[in-house]
């Protein structure tokens, strides 16, 4: 035997014939080699174990007169890259396919420029967000030891108002001698104390607003506006002021004066901040009219915050009772005007007394919950008293407790005091869903629920039992469910689950972090509930 023919026995049938054909083809003249040279050789591969016969290039078994067509070679290829025809048919494509595709990306841009678009709400201002805190500086902090509160006891508890608290501006009571009111009566401290006092609020992002309570003699009212940018010039970023009292001046030249005012606080640098302007409204003159007649961006033509003379509190605490007035208050606005929330002020009984200190933690929670700016009165945080005495009792830890009073619990810092559950809720101020979300309230038999939603953010529900008796409410509507079993307290969007996020008082059988079923929310007597959940849109 030869070496050949030993080396074809050793070779499978189809390797064999693959590498002859392989060698036939590296002879082959490029120019004049088909493009699928060594395929037309034999395109037909026959498979041990079979008699068909299988068409490589088609697929399927071949037929027994089929014929395959050797390819262009690269010599036959060529002539139709320089006919005249096919260069022609080749740039009408490429210019056809640019202007399809420049077409399509203008109009693209004419749909996205043209098509209706969901306005964004504008961005909401400092005064918009955290608490206000209304500070009697005559009974808050006494810094030298003659029982009565200053400007530098005020300093003092900076930290307390930013830490303990959380608000975003302090609201002074008039701080200014009778006789000029470009300085600061000396029982309050000196003008370089007022400043010191600025500066430290503005080191920890706390805003300065003077109430501006004149009174009204015919030379201070001609001076207001002088008045105003005198304290602006030392760093005051707001003023609360009368619309009643000012000598000589019915209530359209109270208005036209005012506007003065507003000038004034817009006439600073176009990349400054809002300088506001609360105004304090009587009884018996209508809010609307503090907007002016067109509200845009919740900044009014004259006052940013006009404020109610009383709180939104009904006189008598209940589900239904709190729903007419914060729905009643928010209808009588003006479109996009923003609303402000008290639970009280100077001169007026103390939330605790007028209602009870049980319901301190929820009232706080509720002020929070609101689409306002939350209006706070020194010691509310606390659940402060009628009959407490001239000063705020401080501890050694710097927390504010309630002062000494009968039957009054002392406020200590744990966990569910009210100063520390009004700073849980204080801190949600900034989240998009209580500055952009939508209001719902609902009452069923002694509870009252509040809901605040927007898309892309957690929801919020706060509830609460005002009853004798443990209460089972479902805020939560089945998709499928019949036209007779139509839940009427249902809340649109809310999930069918959520975390307790605040409970008080405590609940030993339901800790903190618990998941709550929407549809069944058990709830005793006297309690309030702070629920988180994701809306479903």
């Amino acid at each position: 035997m030869t070496a050949v023919e030993s080396s074809d026995e050793k070779m499978p049938p189809n390797e064999a014939e693959s590498a002859v054909s392989n060698a036939a083809a590296t002879k082959m003249d490029p120019e004049t080699e088909p493009l699928n040279a060594g395929a037309t050789a034999d395109p037909k591969v026959k498979f041990t174990g079979g008699s068909e016969t299988v068409d490589v290039e088609k697929g399927g078994v071949a037929k027994a007169n089929d014929v395959v067509k050797a390819a262009l070679t690269k010599a036959e290829l060529m002539k139709y890259a320089t006919d005249p025809f096919w260069v022609r048919m080749r740039w009408i494509l490429f210019v056809l396919f640019w202007i399809i595709w420049t077409g399509m990306l203008v109009g693209s841009i004419v749909i996205i420029i043209m098509a209706p678009k969901c306005p964004s709400p504008p961005p909401k201002s400092w005064w918009q967000k955290r608490p206000f805190y209304q500070v009697d500086v005559e009974s808050f902090k006494d810094s030298d030891g003659v029982a009565k509160g200053d400007l530098n006891g005020i300093l003092e508890k900076a930290d307390y108002l930013d830490k303990d608290v959380g608000v975003g501006s302090i609201c002074l009571s008039p701080i200014f001698k009778s006789s000029d009111y470009k300085d600061v009566d000396m029982k309050f401290g000196t003008l370089e104390d007022f400043k010191n006092l600025v500066d430290g609020m503005h080191k920890r992002k706390i805003k300065v607003i003077l109430d501006l309570f004149p009174t009204h003699t015919a030379a201070q009212t001609e001076e207001l506006s002088i008045t105003i940018q005198f304290w602006i010039d030392q760093g005051v970023d707001g003023f609360r002021v009368p619309t009643t009292g000012y000598t000589g001046y019915d209530l359209e030249q109270t208005l036209d004066l005012l506007q003065g005012v507003r000038e004034v606080l817009d006439g600073g640098e176009e990349d400054a901040e809002d300088v506001i302007l609360m105004t304090n409204v009587a009884p018996s003159e209508d809010i609307t009219q503090f907007y002016g007649l067109n509200v845009t961006d919740q900044v009014g033509t004259l006052s940013q915050m006009p404020v109610r003379d009383k709180s939104f509190l009904p006189d008598t605490i209940s589900a239904e009772n709190l729903k007419t007035s914060i729905d009643g208050y928010i209808n009588e606005l003006p479109n996009n005007a923003w609303p402000t929330f008290s639970l009280g002020k100077h001169g007026q009984s103390r939330v605790a007394t007028r209602t009870s200190p049980k319901l301190v933690n929820f009232l706080n929670m509720l002020l929070m919950m609101l689409p306002c700016t939350p209006i706070t009165y020194f010691g509310e945080e606390i659940g402060m008293e009628d009959g407490s005495g001239a000063l705020m009792k401080w501890n050694p830890e710097a927390t504010a407790e309630a002062p000494e009073a009968p039957e009054a619990p002392e406020a200590v810092p744990e966990e569910n005091s009210p100063v520390k559950m009004y700073k849980k809720v204080s801190d949600l101020r900034d989240s998009e869903v209580l500055l952009f979300g939508t209001l719902e309230t609902r009452v069923f038999e002694n509870v009252f629920i509040l809901a605040r939603l927007k898309k892309g953010n957690p929801g919020y529900l706060l509830i609460t039992n005002f009853g004798d008796t443990e209460k089972t409410v479902s805020v939560f509507e089945k998709e499928d469910a019949a036209p007779e079993d139509k839940n009427p307290i249902a809340i649109a969007n809310t999930a069918d689950k959520g975390i307790l996020t605040i409970c008080t008082p405590e609940n030993p059988n339901l800790p903190i972090r618990s998941s709550i079923n929407m549809e069944e929310i058990a709830i005793p007597p006297g309690t309030t509930y702070l629920v988180t959940f994701v809306p479903n849109y």
